[in-house]
């Protein structure tokens, strides 16, 4: 990976050893992979914000936040056509999101700091973090 990942001391909060664990942490490459998005990403994702910020966050308060908006975006763009992603499919790619993570609500994925780096794969969602002696979990 061309930007590497950074170790951070966040375990899991459920955890006996949550003071001795990290997680993975690909801020430098998230942060460049969100300045590629073209425009009708953007304002995809911009709206996507503004949903959670006026419609989902008054329901769910902290258990939503933009962080999911963004493991979001990228999750859907790519995995769907390019050819989706145009001005004229704004909405629909909107609804895409808003119906994706309707599906992580109902999986039970909006434990906030349960969800960091969580990328979904095509067999589930995939945890990764360590404790000081190296195992994962």
């Amino acid at each position: 990976m061309k930007y590497g990942c950074f170790a951070t001391p966040v375990g899991h909060p459920s955890s006996k050893e949550e003071h001795m664990e990290w997680r993975s942490s690909f801020s430098i490459a998230e942060r460049d992979l969100a300045m590629s998005f073209d425009d009708t990403v953007m304002k995809v994702y911009i709206l996507l914000k503004m949903v959670r910020k006026t419609c989902i966050q008054p329901v769910l308060k902290d258990a939503f936040s933009s962080y999911h908006c963004k493991v979001c975006m990228l999750w859907m763009r790519e995995s769907t056509p390019k050819q989706l992603w145009c001005t004229e499919n704004i909405l629909c790619c909107l609804i895409l999101c808003i119906i994706h993570l309707y599906e992580w609500a109902i999986a039970g994925l909006f434990k906030v700091r349960d969800f960091y780096n969580t990328y979904p794969a095509e067999d589930g969602d995939v945890q990764v973090r360590w404790n000081a002696t190296g195992v994962k979990r």
